[in-house]
């Protein structure tokens, strides 16, 4: 795997997480 796929498939992670955490808020204030 190249640097530049290294890298986009991170950033891919980190938005797959922060939807996840998006997500997951409105039920934490319930």
């Amino acid at each position: 795997m190249d640097v530049k796929a290294a890298i986009n498939n991170a950033i891919c992670e980190l938005e797959k997480l922060k939807t996840a955490a998006v997500r997951d808020e409105p039920i934490n204030k319930h």
